[in-house]
């Protein structure tokens, strides 16, 4: 009798708990639906719903997530609400309102599914489809809600993106595309779609989420959209991954498209057909880019890092010293003129292993001394290359210098 008495607490317990989290539920659907509602109205609401959505007797019924997305929204409607009347509204609280909305909605959406049984307690089977017969009660009243939003969510992902705001805004986005998924929502044209594909992209690469921006990339351009920028961000985020055979082929879209807009695109490439040993590669993009920029110093020193490595030395001055003709203060082409004189030395020296003539001492004093100033000129601008500061202090050293001697010796 005892035991018995205890069953009927705990299950009074039970039932009593159960039936006061539906009237918590009940209670607060009754208070955002009075006339002239604030924003505190379904803030409070809101708020009172919590436990609901975690105990066991409501967290599970679709109802329950119904009535916190409907209070939820009501915060961004008011706050709509107060804009048009010309006052200010708090767009950190409709996004989050916005957010808030969607999540409880699409819980309310999965949870919607009631499966009709028969009057054995079997499952009601469709004779057309041969499925199970569902019903549902709210799934059509949330579609039609989030519908009737779908420009709030991509407004505010404007807004949001405005404020660099960028992980709110990716989100919002991202529900305005699935909303516009459901039934009956308007399709927005596929520019406005590859514009917004572009910002996300654009979101993720300040979200730091760099291996995922590649594909909004090819989106925004499918739709349309295309630009310059698309494609640095797509090169940069490759860097960042350290993922060179991607960076190397965005490179090369980039380039066919835009190559006579930004000449940087075929450096890299030069630099990368350089590194990879593919001289003639490496040859032909330096003739296209010379061609047209016949006074670009950079790459008229890469000409001759490409001719040195394929005809020597010799061949390639031609081309260092242009370098420098252009602009002075090329270090590269400075270094390479200073070794091409210095290289001289050194094998005007090494063919006279004897004590030389005064004639042969001059010959090879000047030869240090051609080499000097272009050597003095890149060490000015690069104080981290060894093998010059090294072939400097010899210079100097051959030719008596010693102030400038202890000047490096002291920089070191």
């Amino acid at each position: 009798m005892k035991r018995a008495c205890v069953a009927i607490l705990v299950l009074t317990a039970i039932f009593g708990s159960v039936r006061a989290q539906q009237k918590l539920v009940d209670e607060v659907k009754i208070s955002i639906n009075v006339l002239n509602p604030t924003v505190d109205t379904y803030k409070n609401a809101l708020k009172k719903l919590q436990p609901a959505l975690t105990a066991n007797a409501t967290k599970d019924k679709a109802e329950t997530w119904f009535v916190a997305g409907n209070a939820a929204m009501g915060i961004y409607d008011m706050n709509v609400n107060i804009a048009s009347l010309g006052k200010s509204d708090n767009k950190a609280e409709m996004t989050t309102a916005l957010l808030t909305s969607y999540d409880h909605y699409i819980k309310a959406l999965l949870l919607d599914t009631v499966v009709l049984k028969d009057k054995k307690g079997n499952p009601k089977i469709d004779k057309k489809t041969k499925q199970i017969k569902i019903q549902t009660k709210f799934s059509s009243e949330i579609i039609k809600r989030l519908g009737k939003h779908a420009g709030d969510y991509l407004n505010m992902g404007f807004n949001r993106f405005e404020n660099k705001d960028h992980e709110n805004s990716f989100k919002l986005w991202q529900i305005h595309e699935k909303i516009l998924a459901l039934p009956s929502v308007t399709v927005l044209p596929d520019s406005v779609m590859g514009k917004i594909s572009y910002y996300q992209a654009i979101n993720l690469y300040y979200l730091s989420r760099y291996s995922e921006v590649p594909a909004w990339i090819e989106k925004a351009q499918a739709l349309g959209v295309e630009n310059k920028l698309q494609h640095d961000i797509v090169i940069d985020c490759y860097n960042r991954l350290n993922n060179s055979e991607a960076s190397v082929q965005a490179v090369i879209d980039a380039w066919h498209k835009y190559g006579d807009k930004d000449i940087n695109y075929a450096k890299i490439l030069i630099n990368h057909y350089i590194e990879k040993d593919d001289m003639p590669q490496a040859n032909v993009l330096i003739d296209n880019v010379l061609q047209a920029e016949p006074n670009n110093d950079v790459v008229m020193n890469l000409k001759g890092v490409v001719t040195e490595e394929v005809s020597g030395l010799d061949s390639a001055f031609v081309f260092f010293n242009r370098a420098i003709e252009i602009n002075p203060d090329n270090t590269d082409g400075q270094f390479n003129v200073g070794r091409y004189y210095y290289n001289k030395a050194i094998k005007f020296k090494q063919d006279h292993p004897r004590k030389m003539t005064k004639k042969q001492k001059k010959q090879l004093e000047d030869l240090y001394r051609e080499a000097l100033p272009h050597f003095e000129v890149a060490y000015r601008h690069d104080k981290s290359n060894s093998a010059l500061r090294d072939a400097l202090m010899n210079i100097y050293y051959q030719l008596g210098d010693g102030n400038k001697l202890k000047e490096i010796e002291a920089y070191n």
